[in-house]
């Protein structure tokens, strides 16, 4: 899934789109910082080496399909609404995006122990 695709997503979730799909144009500018900021948050879950962040909004984010439909979005819009000062979303996304990202550190293996 492309940087550009959480985006709209996150958008979405905002209800920042209108039904035709058009949406404030200005967003886009803060788009990328914003998918980078979310991206390192979430990639040092899962990966020790360098963070290499986003050049464009079109490039591939790579992480699994769950967390990038299930996580990421959250996190940007969150941090959208940070930027447009909606105190309400930011509350409500900031809550549901750290809820799920706590999720990600619990691993779904089970480790065999003796009782």
């Amino acid at each position: 899934m492309s940087g550009f695709e959480i985006f709209i997503k996150a958008l979405k979730l905002l209800n920042y789109i209108s039904p035709e799909g058009d949406y404030d144009s200005s967003l886009t500018l803060r788009a990328l910082p914003i998918i980078n900021a979310v991206y390192a948050d979430i990639y040092y879950f899962f990966n020790s080496e360098n963070f290499k962040p986003l050049t464009d909004l079109n490039e591939t984010v790579n992480l699994s399909e769950k967390i990038l439909n299930d996580v990421f979005p959250y996190g940007v819009a969150m941090h959208i609404a940070i930027g447009e000062a909606d105190a309400l979303n930011q509350q409500i996304f900031g809550n549901i995006y750290n809820s799920k990202k706590v999720s990600l550190s619990f691993s779904d293996s089970r480790i065999d122990v003796l009782p």
